[in-house]
């Protein structure tokens, strides 16, 4: 079954896990924004499956950070301040708003003097309070009293999630910031040209980043909070299913690709191309789970890994 067919499924449980009855809304802030969470992650892969105009990618490529941001800090969140999200939520969420009314007022002042929008005349001290009550929270609970707010890539770190953020961060900030490797990737010419820069060039390249890391996102927010949403198991079937695609054995979209750099691509030996064919068949999940499941019961072997692979493959389909 494809990663489509169980995100539709998980579309339809979802409405077991989005909502809040109202009275409810602020009584537990960092299970209602958990929610808002989950929801925002399976929208974004349901749309990237959905969306038939991949052409369109390059532009949804940098949403993949907002996922991966709301992972690592849900997760520091709740290591941290046990008895303090709900504040520590209530409070951040406080701070950015304020933040963001000075920013427009100064935009707007400038701009369109004329247009009335929602204003404070004492906003700065408004947001030094806000200040103030982060970092007395930042030191209730063990963390750095001179910040508001922990760095991502601190809190990428603490949560065991550095590799993904900064995979994912050179994958999308390159995309909203300056880059130039970013913007003459979009150049494209036949022959002698001329090049035509467009952003729709390169669109299978993030068609294809997109929908791997998306769902890939997507599972580790569920695996990390399992408990937390209180996923039951027709939910984490589909979520289950979904992770066995991402085997070892599968191509992973890359940052930095061999055609880009007009190297060419190596090809995978003979051991490599049977493991990807098999994780590609139509229940090649299921027997790529059964191989790691039987290595692990023969780890102590004196068989190396190819072989015991080897044994397993004729095992397998000879039986079958």
């Amino acid at each position: 079954m494809k990663i489509k067919s169980h995100l539709e499924k998980l579309n339809v449980l979802i409405q077991e896990y989005n909502s809040v009855p109202v009275p409810d809304l602020y009584k537990d802030t960092y299970s209602t924004v958990l929610k808002a969470v989950l929801a925002k992650s399976l929208d974004f892969s349901l749309f990237l499956y959905r969306n038939r105009s991949p052409k369109n990618s390059f532009f949804y490529s940098p949403f993949l950070r907002g996922l991966c941001e709301d992972l690592i800090t849900m997760k520091f969140l709740k290591k941290h301040f046990s008895s303090d999200t709900n504040t520590v939520i209530s409070e951040y969420m406080l701070y950015l708003m304020f933040g963001s009314i000075n920013a427009q007022t100064m935009f707007l002042k400038k701009n369109a003097p004329l247009q009335r929008s929602v204003a404070y005349k004492e906003i700065e001290g408004m947001i030094a309070e806000k200040e103030d009550a982060l970092k007395k929270l930042m030191e209730k609970n063990g963390l750095n009293k001179n910040k508001i707010f922990p760095s991502v890539e601190h809190m990428a770190i603490d949560s065991k999630l550095k590799p993904l953020y900064d995979f994912l961060y050179h994958a999308t900030s390159r995309m909203v910031h300056f880059s130039p490797n970013v913007l003459l990737r979009m150049g494209w010419y036949e022959k002698d040209g001329p090049t035509v820069f467009s952003s729709d060039n390169f669109h299978s390249y993030y068609e294809s980043f997109n929908k791997f890391y998306a769902p890939y996102l997507l599972v580790n927010l569920c695996q990390s909070f399992k408990k937390e949403l209180n996923l039951k198991p027709d939910f984490m079937k589909e979520i289950k299913s979904i992770e066995a695609k991402f085997t070892p054995y599968v191509f992973y979209p890359e940052l930095i690709t061999y055609e880009e750099m007009n190297f060419k691509r190596p090809k995978d030996g003979t051991f490599e191309r049977i493991l990807s064919e098999i994780a590609n068949m139509p229940d090649g999940d299921k027997m790529i789970s059964s191989l790691e499941s039987y290595l692990k019961e023969n780890e102590n072997s004196d068989l190396s890994k190819e072989h015991q692979t080897i044994a397993w493959i004729k095992n397998t389909f000879s039986t079958n």
